[in-house]
């Protein structure tokens, strides 16, 4: 790979991970334009230097980074997203596969891309985008919060069934389960009740005690499919 005098120098001045033409510009200040900028940052693109991760957005040193999937997908959210539901589960270490697909959370904006082989989906969760943490770089919803978010969004967490194993592996203190308790209190009877029918046996009895008095007078009745079972004490369909 050959690069020419300029080529190298704006490569040596970029910091490992994403950029772009107005992030450079600002670093290097007026010494250059815009468009100038762009043309070397394409340049570097096409002779391998830089990855592209989307139009006008690069990652240097790409494949030295492992956390690049959740990088890059902060980066093609153009910065206002999270690592959310499953993607959170697996970088916290709750999910043992990689995740086919990458989901971020945003507050509106749904899209989906796809970059090194990975799709990514941004998410719109409105109320919900809240509660971030940042680890490695990384924004990712915290591991009470995850939860909360996997419990009203299954089908982008795989499923139940990988919530619950999630649930026990995250061996939450009491500070985490009050969290999760905060987050279950505030929204939904619906959302309370299925917290309550999935957790139970796993969650503390003072959890599902006040989940319980909290839907006491709910005439709602919650379903976790089309068909199943009844279950009178959480008023759920399973």
């Amino acid at each position: 790979m050959f690069l020419s005098r300029r080529e190298l120098w704006l490569y040596e001045l970029l910091p490992d991970g994403a950029v772009d033409a107005s992030y450079v510009k600002r670093f290097l200040g007026k010494s250059f334009s815009r468009p100038y900028l762009m043309e070397l940052l394409d340049r570097l693109a096409a002779k391998g230097a830089l990855a592209r991760v989307r139009n006008g957005v690069f990652f240097k040193n790409a494949e030295k980074n492992a956390d690049l999937d959740f990088l890059a997908g902060m980066a093609l959210g153009g910065g206002k997203c999270f690592a959310a539901v499953s993607s959170a589960l697996y970088f916290h270490g709750l999910l043992d596969e990689q995740p086919s697909v990458f989901y971020f959370a945003t507050r509106n904006k749904r899209k989906r891309f796809s970059f090194n082989d990975n799709d990514y989906v941004l998410v719109p969760f409105g109320k919900d985008f809240r509660d971030v943490v940042e680890q490695r770089g990384v924004l990712v919803s915290s591991i009470p919060k995850t939860l909360f978010d996997c419990l009203k969004r299954p089908r982008l967490a795989g499923g139940i069934s990988k919530v619950v194993e999630a649930t026990q592996s995250a061996r939450l203190s009491d500070g985490q389960w009050k969290e999760l308790l905060g987050y279950s209190c505030a929204d939904s009877f619906s959302l309370m009740q299925k917290t309550g029918f999935v957790l139970e046996g796993i969650a503390p009895t003072w959890f599902l005690r006040r989940l319980l008095e909290s839907t006491r007078n709910s005439r709602t009745i919650a379903r976790l499919g089309k068909t199943g079972k009844y279950d009178a004490k959480w008023k759920v369909v399973a």
